[in-house]
């Protein structure tokens, strides 16, 4: 009996369909700007899929320092 290894390669392929910068308000909460909001249909009650991908704070110069999230 012959037994095949099978390499599967998973490639994931990520559309970013829009980026933006969102402060996180107390509890968790983040805003989706209206723009955003219209554009895809975004209403109340609508759940939306988010990637969280690095976490962005400014310095005492005002310039962001970013920590990427692993």
């Amino acid at each position: 009996m012959k037994f095949l290894n099978v390499l599967v390669a998973v490639w994931m392929v990520v559309v970013i369909m829009e980026e933006f910068v969102a402060r996180v308000f107390k509890g968790g909460k983040v805003t989706i700007p209206k723009r955003l909001r219209d554009l895809f249909g975004v209403e109340d009650g609508c759940y939306v899929k988010l990637a969280l991908v690095e976490v962005l704070k400014k310095n005492d110069g005002g310039d962001w320092i970013r920590r990427k999230v692993s």
